[in-house]
C-alpha cells in the first residue's frame, strides 16, 4: 500500500496490491478522510509491493509495481485525473519483492531498484525518463533479500541504499558512486528473520539511521549512523508479535521521528514515540480489525495530523487509525 495524489485534487489517494487477483486498487480520496471505490488495474502475476513516483517527468503520479511470480516489474503511467495507461513490463531478476525508486546516475531521471528474493540480488534500472529502463545492473545480497530503503548514507549528495534479509539475519548498506553503480555491501548483523526496513533521522545528528524489525524475534533493530556510510551496533527494542512492515513519520508534530510497525500475528499496530535523540516512548499499541500487514502514514483528512492506514494479509478491507494528537 502506497499513497499519492493521482488525480491532482492535492488529496491524498492510496494504491494497494491485490496479490491473489493479480490487480492494484486505487482509492481517490476525500478530504474527510474516505475513499470512493476501488479502481482495478491489471498488473502482471502476483503483484507484492507498489512504488509510486513521477517517471516520465509530466509533473504526474506514475505507479510501479514488483510482481512476484511475473519476476518483472509493472509500470503504469498516470494521466494526472486518477486513470492510468495500461502496464508496461520490464521482465528481470527472479521472484520481485520489492521496488524503491531514486536518481542514483545523477541525470535527473528516476531509477529503480527491486529486491530479487530467490536469486540473492538486487536489479538497479537506470531510467530514461519516459518511464522506460535501460537493462538491469545486478548487485549481489545475501540470503533472501527480502526489502530495500533508499537515502544518502555518507552525505555525498549520491543516493545509496539498504537491504533487509529474511535469512541472513543481517542488513546490508550499498554506497553509491553516483553513476548507477555501487561499492561492495557492507553488513551489520540483526535478530534472526529481518522483514521490513525503513529510514530516518532518530537522534537529531542529520544522519540517515536505519531500522528494520526482525519477524521471529519480536524486535526491531535500530542501526545508528556515523555519518560515513557506516554504522553503530544494532539497538535492540521488544516490539509487537511477528513484526512485519515498518514505516518513519512524525506523529505528534515535536519535528523527532516516530515508528509504526506492523504486527501480523496480533490485532494492533506499534507506535514508538521518538524523544529526538535516539530513543524512544515505551510502545503504544492500538487495536485493528485483524492482524495488519502494510502500513503507510499521511494526513488523510486534512486536519495536519499524520494518519495510519493499515490492509491484512487475509481480509479484503483497508482500514483507516485517525491521528487525535
Amino acid at each position: 500500500m502506497v499513497t499519492g495524489d493521482f488525480n491532482s485534487d492535492n488529496i491524498t489517494d492510496l494504491t494497494v496490491a491485490n496479490c491473489n487477483d493479480n490487480t492494484i486498487g486505487v482509492y481517490l480520496g476525500y478530504s474527510n478522510g474516505t475513499f470512493r471505490s476501488q479502481v482495478s488495474l491489471s498488473t502482471s502475476r502476483s503483484p507484492i509491493h507498489i512504488a509510486v513516483a513521477d517517471l516520465n517527468d509530466d509533473n504526474k503520479k506514475d505507479i510501479i509495481v514488483a510482481n512476484y511470480w511475473e519476476e518483472s516489474v509493472s509500470v503504469l503511467l498516470g494521466f494526472g485525473n486518477g486513470s492510468f495507461s495500461n502496464e508496461r513490463n520490464v521482465i528481470f531478476g527472479d521472484y520481485a519483492v520489492w521496488v524503491d525508486v531514486g536518481d542514483f546516475n545523477g541525470d535527473s531521471f528516476l531509477d529503480l531498484v527491486v529486491v530479487n528474493s530467490d536469486s540473492n540480488t538486487t536489479s538497479v534500472l537506470l531510467g530514461y525518463g519516459n518511464g522506460s529502463f535501460k537493462a538491469e545492473k545486478i548487485v549481489s545480497t545475501l540470503d533472501t533479500p527480502i526489502s530495500a530503503a533508499v537515502a544518502d548514507f555518507n552525505l555525498d549528495s549520491f543516493l545509496d541504499f539498504a537491504v533487509s534479509h529474511k535469512y541472513a539475519k543481517s542488513v546490508s548498506v550499498y554506497l553509491g558512486y553516483g553513476n548507477g553503480s555501487f561499492q561492495q555491501r557492507t553488513s551489520y548483523l540483526t535478530a534472526d528473520l529481518q522483514y521490513g526496513i525503513a529510514v530516518g533521522d532518530f537522534n537529531g545528528d542529520t544522519y540517515m539511521d536505519i531500522v528494520a524489525v526482525s519477524h521471529n524475534s519480536d524486535t526491531m533493530n535500530l542501526l545508528h549512523s556515523y555519518g560515513d556510510g557506516t554504522f553503530w551496533s544494532q539497538i535492540v527494542y521488544s516490539i509487537g508479535s511477528m513484526p512485519y512492515s515498518v514505516i518513519v513519520a512524525d506523529l505528534n508534530r515535536d519535528t523527532y521521528m516516530d515508528i509504526v510497525i506492523t504486527s501480523n500475528h496480533a490485532n494492533f499496530v506499534s507506535v514508538l514515540v521518538g524523544y529526538g535523540n535516539g530513543t524512544f516512548e515505551k510502545e503504544m499499541r492500538f487495536i485493528t480489525d485483524h492482524q495488519p500487514l502494510s502500513v503507510v502514514v499521511a494526513d488523510f483528512n486534512g486536519d495536519s495530523r499524520m494518519d495510519i492506514a493499515v490492509t491484512y494479509n487475509s481480509m479484503s478491507t483497508l482500514n483507516i487509525l485517525f491521528n487525535t494528537c
